[in-house]
């Protein structure tokens, strides 16, 4: 199938000695086959017998497989019909993979906006998270710009995402009192004030969780919870 796609013959060797041997997915497959009563159980016993078969033999399929692909280097007009008339289709996919790698490079440095470390130094409300958690939730951050006098959150709309401060200046209508946020704060829902019109005052950057994701991020750690509702009760009795 590999040489049919114009592929080297070096490169369906490896790919055919690497799929000879049965994979664990074969167990999985033989396990809902004998649930929904279509394997009988022996099946699954000759199953085991061919993995272990497989397993035993891989390694001699990996040496006849060098061995020919050495046999066809050896000869100039083996290797020129076996491998260099057919290396445009294998560099063709490597330029395809290798773009596709550097898309993903640079989609998750445009996402990635802090450090673990810096993240802690900028909002201490993710202090209690391990570093592994505190990449995830960097992975989740979307930065966002705001400008002077910009409505953030409307008086007739729910906060339904959270927004970190990462520069500038927020200003929140809590309970008819006037509060003014700056980098290290956050609003919006998670936070206990529940803010009426929102909007920067000189300009802010903001840190928001994807719409998709502020959920899950509520959910799953109890500790941004309850950092929060200190910062938040930290904050109240500030402005007192």
């Amino acid at each position: 199938m590999v040489l049919l796609l114009g592929y080297p013959l070096s490169t369906a060797l490896m790919v055919s000695a690497a799929l000879a041997q049965i994979g664990e997915f074969s167990f999985i497959l033989a396990g809902l086959g004998i649930g929904y009563g279509l394997l009988p159980s022996e099946g699954r016993s000759l199953i085991l017998v061919g993995a272990i078969l497989s397993i035993t033999f891989n390694k001699f399929a990996f040496l006849g497989a060098d061995w020919l692909n050495g046999w066809v280097q050896a000869g100039p007009e083996r290797k020129r019909i076996c491998e260099d008339s057919r290396g445009a289709k294998l560099g063709l996919l490597h330029a395809e993979l290798d773009a596709a790698h550097e898309r993903a490079e640079a989609k998750a440095a445009a996402r990635k906006t802090l450090s673990p470390d810096e993240l802690v130094q900028r909002f201490p409300v993710f202090a209690q998270l391990t570093p592994e958690q505190r990449e995830v939730v960097i992975l989740h951050f979307l930065p966002q710009s705001a400008q002077p006098g910009e409505r953030i959150i409307r008086m007739a709309r729910q906060a339904d995402a959270a927004y970190f401060i990462s520069s500038g200046e927020v200003e929140v209508s809590v309970s008819g009192r006037r509060i003014h946020l700056g980098p290290g704060n956050f609003f919006g829902d998670g936070a206990d004030q529940r803010p009426a019109p929102l909007g920067p005052r000189h300009g802010a950057r903001l840190l928001q969780p994807a719409q998709a994701d502020h959920p899950r991020l509520r959910r799953s750690w109890t500790a941004i919870r309850r950092s929060a509702s200190r910062s938040g009760s930290s904050l109240r009795s500030a402005e007192r």
